[in-house]
């Protein structure tokens, strides 16, 4: 006979969670009640099972989706997009590792890593922002695109503010060690 959610799974609708390229992005999907069972609390916790699935039923994916309380419910319109956006996420954590070195972490107490994830996140919202901003003469440059775009403004800036220059030197002179000189013998 089956599982009683295959059975409402059958009765799943189309929905359509964003538009794309060639047209709206479609999956069925179904929310059904589920609970969770919390031990320090001895009680259960309603939550929402959603499955969603490709038009030809090549993909699966399954969600649970978190109300707070006195939220209102999430609806099966919105939960397929919420879902789906997972994928934009990942890329946006893959992007901060590979040219941003959020994955170059070598501290060793949190508030270093704390730190260290701060300051790549904030040079993510920048890279982020100049995508945005110029993807009209650059159609969406890569974060690589953008670095090199970076260090080539830097380096013209260095070249015109003599000033500027002149204070990396010195700071540059400060954090270079000393030779060690040996006492005559």
């Amino acid at each position: 006979m089956g599982h009683p959610g295959a059975r409402q799974f059958l009765a799943a609708r189309r929905y359509t969670y964003r538009a794309g390229r060639k047209g709206p992005l479609q999956r069925e999907a179904v929310l059904l009640p589920v609970w969770r069972w919390e031990p320090a609390q001895q009680q259960a916790q309603a939550l929402q099972l959603l499955i969603s699935r490709e038009l030809d039923g090549s993909q699966v994916k399954y969600s649970l989706c978190y109300t707070p309380p006195g939220s209102p419910t999430l609806g099966v319109a919105q939960a397929p997009y919420r879902q789906m956006q997972r994928y934009w996420i990942e890329r946006v954590f893959q992007e901060a590792k590979q040219p941003l070195g959020l994955h170059q972490n070598q501290t060793r107490h949190w508030p270093a890593w704390q730190h260290h994830v701060a300051l790549t996140m904030m040079a993510l919202h920048f890279m982020l922002a100049a995508q945005l901003e110029g993807h009209e003469t650059i159609p969406y440059p890569s974060f690589a695109s953008l670095k090199l775009l970076l260090a080539q403004k830097l380096r013209n800036l260095l070249q015109e503010d003599e000033a500027l220059l002149a204070a990396i030197h010195k700071r540059a002179a400060y954090t270079v060690p000393k030779p060690a000189v040996k006492p005559p013998t």
